[in-house]
């Protein structure tokens, strides 16, 4: 995936909690729950909030004049916040 590592070893390397907000175009490593037990496996909090009607990008790049993106957007905004929050 990144930096030519497998997405198993790049997960036992985690070094903190870790919050995954697919995109119903991501793949599905990100929501089936696959990463999750990888990143837990190795001692950290590993949420998952997934998002299956927005496309990849949708928080920064989505059209929030839309109701439902502008739902979503928000939804993960505050997921995130609640994320931090809680961790730093």
């Amino acid at each position: 995936m990144f930096f030519e590592q497998s997405v198993e070893s790049q997960c036992a390397a985690a070094k903190c909690p870790m919050a995954l907000l697919p995109a119903g175009n991501d793949d599905d490593h990100y929501r089936d729950g696959t990463l999750k037990t990888l990143i837990e496996a190795n001692g950290h909090e590993c949420l998952e909030a997934d998002f299956p009607d927005m496309k990849h990008g949708w928080v920064p790049r989505g059209d929030v004049s839309a109701p439902e993106v502008a739902r979503d957007v928000q939804q993960a905004l505050d997921t995130a916040v609640a994320f931090f929050t809680k961790h730093l």
